[in-house]
């Protein structure tokens, strides 16, 4: 999002000091998100109903950043764009763990690779986004690019019948969570 504030000044009209202030919304709405993702999570215990949520919230805060015409909407299109960011970010980083049949140093190669994901995307973000400027000679189209892409790998990843299964419940019994994982042995 290190294009934003030059949209929002640009293409939006907005000022520098109120594109800053939008552009603070993302973060605010990524540490308002971590802080609420537990509690999300107990209460959609469904992985995939919280996908959908997620994926919903993070296209429509593009969006709406890009096309909603009054202008007070756009930090709130931002603050949600955050928000739904961190909603799926303990999800997915509790995947590897899930797996069947995986050894801890197997867990540690597929957490990098996540990782690796993410830096990669952040990376090649704004590259692409500079193409996109330079080609169409406007920072809209990637707004409205990148809410599809969103909303294609939520159809494709989770849209269907054979999505993620329901979130397993959490033991609360801790002697017997501790007796399962040493009867599990380790690596």
């Amino acid at each position: 999002m290190t294009f934003l504030p030059t949209y929002l000044h640009g293409e939006r009209g907005l000022s520098l000091g109120m594109a800053g202030l939008i552009t603070a919304g993302i973060p605010l709405g990524n540490v308002m998100g971590a802080m609420h993702a537990g509690w999300v999570r107990n209460r959609v215990t469904v992985r995939r109903q919280q996908m959908y949520l997620t994926g919903v919230l993070c296209s429509t805060g593009m969006l709406t950043m890009a096309l909603v015409p009054v202008p007070w909407l756009v930090p709130v299109g931002a603050f949600a764009l955050g928000w739904a960011c961190m909603q799926v970010f303990p999800t997915i980083m509790t995947l590897p763990y899930e797996l069947p049949g995986i050894k801890p140093r197997e867990i540690a190669v597929v957490s990098s690779f996540l990782f690796t994901l993410f830096t990669f995307g952040l990376v090649i973000g704004p590259l692409l986004t500079g193409a996109l400027q330079q080609t169409t000679g406007s920072l809209r189209t990637a707004f409205l690019i990148v809410p599809l892409v969103h909303m294609g790998i939520f159809i494709v990843a989770f849209a269907s019948e054979h999505g993620l299964p329901p979130l397993p419940r959490v033991q609360r019994d801790r002697a017997r969570a501790v007796a399962v994982g040493a009867a599990a042995g380790g690596d």
